[in-house]
């Protein structure tokens, strides 16, 4: 618990077709940029722990993952819970599960966002996630991921390229218009 994942890939889990005999799967995945999965990968051997992380206490680790983004809540790994079945066997390379990790992939390649990737704290396992957040896990994990995003922030200037200023254009102004012809 506290941990942080850093991602690789994202699956999403809802796809598929649903035949007599049960769901076959149609994975769809977004993968995280891979100059940002490598400066995660050096960031994560440095010392980015949460400035006010206790001393002694071991800290936390980073860690690139698969993810298994979907809509519904996994509480259950019973050999009778369609669902986390179905990601286990249709999805075996994932190592975290999420409702919200596809979705803003998605989002972010709608934007052509070259540099995305999804940081998340380690709150709890699919069973018994009211005993994990009882014992304040969550916000743990919350402060451990921000804290790596941080980390990676330090060490990404040269990946963000600034963006030049829009020029202002008047409204009549046709001239750069590709294909545009006077009559």
């Amino acid at each position: 618990m506290g941990d942080v994942v850093y991602s690789t890939k994202v699956y999403y889990t809802e796809g598929g077709k649903e035949e007599a005999d049960g769901m076959r799967i149609r994975p769809v995945s977004e993968r995280a940029g891979e100059a940002l999965i490598q400066l995660a990968h050096r960031v994560a051997k440095t010392e980015w722990k949460p400035a006010d992380h206790p001393p002694g206490l071991k800290p936390p680790k980073a860690t690139p993952a698969v993810v298994a983004s979907g809509e519904k809540v996994l509480t259950s790994t019973s050999p009778t819970a369609p669902n986390y079945q179905r990601i286990k066997s249709g999805y075996n390379d994932s190592q975290a599960a999420d409702m919200e990790g596809f979705g803003f992939f998605t989002a972010l390649q709608d934007q052509r966002t070259e540099h995305r990737m999804i940081i998340r704290g380690i709150s709890d396992k699919i069973e018994h996630k009211a005993e994990s957040d009882a014992k304040g896990n969550q916000p743990l994990a919350a402060k451990n991921a921000a804290a790596f995003l941080f980390a990676l922030l330090q060490y990404c200037p040269d990946l963000c390229r600034k963006r030049e200023p829009r020029r202002e254009r008047s409204s009549w102004d046709f001239s750069e218009i590709a294909g545009f012809r006077y009559l």
